[in-house]
């Protein structure tokens, strides 16, 4: 059901946007290996542990930092050999380590890259020009993460790897 979903939306996005975006462990080798562009985000895993645990206890959650890195470890090492849907980076997939990078520092690196595939070989010049034709882009990105950061801060189970 998930799998029909998401091949759904990724080839018939909503009428108001050109594209879609979707974020999931094998969306770049079974759900679209199609995809125009591909990101792999990831981060350290003593990183992806601090962020897990500083949710965690921002929601009132009583947990041990080491538990969690093991988990995190854990879960990338069952993910990566499971037969099934393996974690598999594409080699055309641009990753994308956000252990030291903000946010925003992510935002615009990612649009940067979709800038790049939209606008291909233009100057600089005749992208500044476009980028005010299609800043509605940027603000599409832009509000997509600041809808995922929201439902990230209210559950639990968000992704671990951003």
């Amino acid at each position: 059901m998930v799998h029909s979903f998401q091949l759904n939306f990724a080839y018939n996005p909503p009428k108001k946007y050109k594209g879609s975006c979707l974020d999931g462990r094998d969306i770049t080798y079974k759900i679209v290996p199609d995809a125009d562009l591909k990101l792999f985000l990831t981060a350290s895993d003593s990183v992806r542990a601090k962020r897990r645990f500083e949710e965690m206890v921002k929601n009132g959650l009583e947990v041990s930092y080491e538990d969690i890195l093991y988990n995190i470890k854990n879960r990338d090492l069952l993910d990566s050999t499971r037969t099934d849907s393996p974690l598999v980076i594409e080699k055309d997939a641009v990753v994308i380590d956000n252990s030291h990078m903000s946010i925003n520092d992510q935002i615009v690196k990612i649009s940067k890259l979709i800038e790049g595939e939209i606008y291909g070989s233009l100057t600089s010049d005749e992208i500044l020009d476009n980028k005010v034709k299609n800043s509605k882009l940027v603000k599409d990105l832009e509000e997509y993460i600041s809808n995922f950061e929201i439902k990230n801060k209210t559950s639990i189970s968000s992704s671990d790897r951003s």
